[in-house]
């Protein structure tokens, strides 16, 4: 098996949600991150800001199929 890469920092993430006001509001009043600016997308989401961190939430208004845990 192939070393794997070793990862130094994570500038930036994507989760998705149906519910982009209640994610907000937890990553804002919880966790402490800012909003920054989003460029003008064809759909709803947020971008957020802290320790380094850019969090990207994007919102679906249906569930999405669970992700593929086998390769």
């Amino acid at each position: 098996m192939p070393e794997a890469l070793s990862v130094e920092f994570i500038h930036h993430v994507s989760r998705v949600t149906r519910d982009l006001e209640r994610s907000r509001e937890f990553y804002i009043d919880v966790l402490g991150f800012q909003p920054i600016q989003r460029p003008n997308f064809s759909f709803p989401g947020a971008w957020l800001f802290n320790y380094g961190l850019q969090i990207h939430l994007i919102q679906t208004p249906e569930p999405l199929d669970p992700p593929i845990t086998e390769p």
